[in-house]
């Protein structure tokens, strides 16, 4: 029952959550650190510009998967007739603010990432693990000559789909989400 719920709307979701939102400074304060201080094993046409932008389109892929973890289905329904209302509308606004040189490149690469997660199959390793490879293999990077790189992402990638599942989750216990307030 969720009569006695307060509302939210998706906007209101996302405004709360917008320190652990995607964007090129929480990519330079928590991802670089990490990232740089590996050593990454460039291929000949690699750079760390194409990294950066690939980190901004795995963290979006991370933002957009977490999301539909943690609300159930008729929830995302609400918002079928009303689509700038929604998280997809939401997620779609808040790249354009924050990754509008790269957004032409995302339906791709969240296809790829998102090929990646649903045919991971070793139980050994997170699914992290192969969209991490995939996020490699985008960068141009040496695969298979560089796992310190490789269990880095996947490090960074499951902390980061974990505490936005978490965020996520606690709103969808607390609040019935709803496509205004009006």
């Amino acid at each position: 029952m969720t009569d006695n719920k307060e509302k939210i709307t998706p906007e209101l979701i996302f405004l709360s959550a917008e320190n652990l939102l995607p964007t090129r400074e929480i990519l330079e304060a928590r991802w670089w650190p990490v990232i740089s201080s590996v050593e990454m094993k460039l291929t000949q046409h690699g750079s760390v510009r194409q990294i950066k932008d690939e980190l901004m389109l795995l963290m979006y892929f991370a933002l957009e998967l977490s999301l539909v973890s943690s609300f159930r289905p008729e929830v995302w329904a609400i918002f079928d007739t009303r689509p700038k209302e929604g998280f997809y509308g939401q997620l779609l606004f808040h790249g354009k603010k924050h990754l509008s040189e790269i957004l032409g490149k995302y339906p791709k690469r969240q296809e790829q990432y998102e090929i990646a997660w649903e045919s991971h199959s070793d139980p050994t390793v997170p699914h992290g693990y192969s969209v991490a490879k995939q996020f490699l293999l985008n960068c141009e990077l040496e695969v298979d000559a560089d796992q310190v790189s490789l269990l880095a992402v996947t490090n960074l990638f499951t902390l980061y789909i974990n505490s936005l599942v978490e965020h996520f989750k606690s709103i969808n216990a607390k609040y019935e989400i709803v496509a205004s307030l009006t």
